[in-house]
């Protein structure tokens, strides 16, 4: 003869912390996997200081060139986790373009509202 168990009472309310503490748990190991922008932000870095190992402009590899180019795009597209993240991905890519214009002025009729939007946020 078999005998059959009923589960109790106590452990089914024991299984509703437990999976929450379970869900926290697997929350907090994924935050600590660098994401997706932060690997693009270091390839681009990585990719950028080798652009900046060469001579000069007209030394540049057109390989070392489309490294960093891609780079650039990976980063550009890559998924943000949450709302901080974007902004960390935004301040490093407007960084990036204010150095590459070497510090001028954007202008509205030339480079669009988002640039002078991203200006007057990060260089109040």
């Amino acid at each position: 003869m078999r005998v059959q168990i009923q589960p109790s009472r106590r452990l089914f309310l024991a299984a509703g912390p437990a999976a929450a503490v379970f869900g926290a748990l697997s929350q907090a190991a994924a935050q600590e996997q660098p994401s997706a922008v932060d690997q693009a932000i270091e390839r681009h870095r990585a990719a950028l200081d080798e652009l900046e190992a060469c001579c000069g402009p007209e030394d540049l590899p057109d390989d070392v060139c489309d490294r960093e180019t891609d780079a650039l795009w990976e980063l550009a597209i890559a998924p943000c986790r949450s709302d901080a993240e974007l902004i960390v991905k935004l301040r490093y890519l407007f960084a990036y373009e204010r150095r590459n214009a070497m510090d001028q002025q954007f202008d509205m009729g030339h480079d669009g509202s988002l640039p002078i939007c991203l200006e007057a946020h990060f260089e109040p």
